[in-house]
């Protein structure tokens, strides 16, 4: 456009003679580029769709001197007035920084791709403590610096600059108490410093000061992925943890920091505090087991593993309630948790006693297995715990009953006579029952299949675990009556009825042994053969052997004993060949004494009754 177009600019051209060169080039530096319209007089305007051109068209004129004036350029006056204004500015910006805005918004407005003048812009904004302002130029800044990528050093000197006037915005918000909007400045910066530490730091306190600690929870799990297990950010997640309850990931924390950091009061103190109350939580644990509320005992002891998980002699105490509960499985895994807390040192008091209490775990879960009838799986778990306890007669004993159920008699046997070198001076009668049972059991067998030499000594076996059994006698008795060897026979025999049993296989084979002759007139006959001395009834009953439980700390130790019922000892079926003169013999024999036995008892006990008098009320008719 031609400057004589206009007829307010044609005006100043005519001016400019009567001016100076430098009054020429001040009014000439106000005119904007990038004006959208201009007024003239009666409210004519015209739109401008494009800058001005230069002022090409006065090159020629003159002062009022006659003095030449050479030719300028519009943009070197726009950059002569920018830099005279940003000149000015500097000096205004610490005592008048209002006046120091205006003088850079009319620079910028002159240049509005000028980055330099939006950041100048912004500084003072910070000067003022504008701070959205500010944010707001530096923006632009930035926006403006990405077209050019020449320009890459001031970018990032820009980005530094935004980031920090956001990081001190949010802590001023913070400091009075706006920590929502602080929140949201975070937020909002996140693209420009991409959550670092220092930022991060900073959402955490404004999300605990609103009470978002889920939250809070997250963005420190996100720091420690992203920067490392810093102790700070350790320190600050075990009181987030502890403020949620989960004193175990707490504890974990506070172990980290003093493990790879070294001393550090602020965790210190924190554990000593949570194994001080892991410690009461403990103690009421087991006052809830002295007084039997096993359940409350269960949770006490729980919450105080979760507040100290390191100390093994918790999963011990854990273990041992869920024993007692029948929770075999659960009990063992916590005594190995417990074992593998104390790094397996033999030496550790804690892991000889979780030894024992495993041991004793496993031989509860197979008699637990025993009674449902589950005989394998007892078998299964009493072999692993006897290959780490070779010295335990009752595991044996127990395996011994379990293969007992089985009918594997030999094993069986051979447990028992291993429990029994294990006890040594401290076997006892229920070994030696069982020892006889079972040898009683394949001396019988052994009988059966004609091998009456075995069933020998199967039954002497017996005889001297257990001599106060007539039935073991009886048997021998017919063992060596089948050998020939009668004598021997007969002695068995009368011992048999000197221990005063009513053994129907006695009677069965004294014909043979003793023909003619009645059992009183045996005993009086035949003094010289004793029984043994200790004539006590012994029921050859089977029971399992159960070892106690260790006391522990307040613990009240209970024994507790559990029978099994077993199968009576059968009579031996053996081959013997009687007459049947002499079977009928004695059937009648005693089927007499048992007759007349009867009716002596029958008259000295029973009264006779009288025949009744009333009538008789007969049952009505069935039509």
């Amino acid at each position: 456009l031609n400057i004589v177009s206009f007829p307010r600019l044609r005006n100043m051209a005519s001016g400019l003679e009567r001016c100076s060169d430098s009054k020429l080039l001040q009014n000439h530096s106000e005119l904007s580029p990038e004006c959208s319209s201009i007024s003239y007089p009666g409210n004519h305007v015209t739109k401008v769709s494009a800058p001005l051109a230069p002022l090409h068209d006065t090159s020629h004129l003159t002062t009022c001197d006659d003095v030449a004036i050479a030719t300028v350029s519009y943009s070197e006056v726009v950059e002569h007035k920018i830099s005279s204004l940003i000149l000015e500015s500097s000096s205004l910006q610490e005592d008048k920084p209002l006046e120091a805005i205006s003088l850079l918004s009319k620079a910028i407005a002159l240049d509005r791709s000028n980055s330099r003048l939006y950041e100048l812009r912004a500084r003072v904004y910070l000067v003022c403590g504008d701070f959205p302002s500010s944010i707001v130029n530096l923006r632009r800044a930035i926006c403006l610096l990405q077209k050019d990528p020449d320009q890459s050093s001031v970018f990032t000197e820009v980005s530094s600059l935004l980031c920090s006037v956001y990081f001190v915005y949010s802590q001023c918000l913070y400091d009075l108490g706006c920590y929502q909007e602080a929140l949201d400045v975070l937020q909002v910066s996140s693209w420009l410093h991409n959550f670092s530490l220092q930022f991060n730091l900073r959402r955490i306190m404004c999300l605990s000061a609103l009470g978002g600690y889920d939250k809070c929870l997250e963005v420190i799990n996100f720091s420690i992925n992203t920067h490392g297990h810093l102790p700070d950010l350790l320190i600050m997640r075990s009181r987030i943890n502890y403020m949620f309850g989960n004193l175990s990931q707490c504890y974990y924390d506070v172990t980290n920091v003093l493990y790879y950091h070294g001393d550090n009061l602020e965790a210190d103190r924190l554990r000593q505090q949570l194994e001080q109350q892991a410690n009461i939580t403990r103690g009421q644990a087991i006052d809830y087991y002295l007084e039997g509320k096993k359940s409350e005992s269960l949770k006490k002891i729980t919450a105080a593993i979760d507040t100290d998980p390191a100390t093994g002699d918790y999963h011990v105490f854990r273990g041992v309630l869920l024993r007692l509960m029948a929770n075999y499985t659960s009990a063992i895994d916590e005594l190995l948790v417990a074992m593998d807390k104390c790094h397996h040192n033999v030496s550790s008091s804690t892991y000889q006693n979780a030894s024992r209490q495993l041991l004793l775990t496993i031989n509860d879960f197979a008699v637990y297995c025993y009674r449902q009838g589950q005989y394998t799986d007892a078998v299964t778990l009493l072999n692993k715990v006897i290959a780490e306890h070779q010295h335990e007669q009752g595991l044996y004993i127990n395996r011994g009953d379990c293969f007992y159920r089985l009918r594997k008699l030999h094993y069986a046997l051979s447990d028992y006579q291993q429990a029994h070198e294990v006890a040594g001076d401290r076997s006892n009668q229920t070994i030696a029952v069982r020892i006889a049972q079972v040898a009683y059991e394949l001396g019988k067998t052994s009988f059966n299949n004609d091998d009456k030499e075995l069933a020998v000594q199967q039954l002497s076996l017996a005889i001297k675990h257990c001599p106060q059994v007539a039935a073991f006698y009886t048997a021998r008795a017919r063992a060596y009556y089948a050998l020939q060897d009668v004598p021997t026979a007969q002695r068995d025999l009368i011992t048999s009825l000197k221990l005063g049993e009513n053994d129907q296989n006695c009677y069965s084979i004294l014909a043979r042994l003793f023909p003619g002759q009645t059992s009183p007139d045996i005993l009086s006959h035949h003094t010289s053969v004793n029984a043994p001395v200790d004539c006590t009834r012994c029921s050859p009953r089977i029971t399992v052997h159960r070892s106690f439980t260790p006391p522990l700390q307040k613990e009240v130790d209970i024994p507790r004993q559990w029978e099994l019922l077993s199968r009576p000892l059968p009579p031996i079926k053996g081959k013997t060949e009687w007459s049947s003169e002499e079977r009928q013999f004695h059937y009648e024999i005693n089927h007499i004494k048992r007759k007349v036995t009867k009716q002596v008892e029958d008259t000295l006990t029973e009264l006779s009754s009288f025949p009744p008098r009333s009538p008789h009320i007969r049952s009505p008719i069935k039509h």
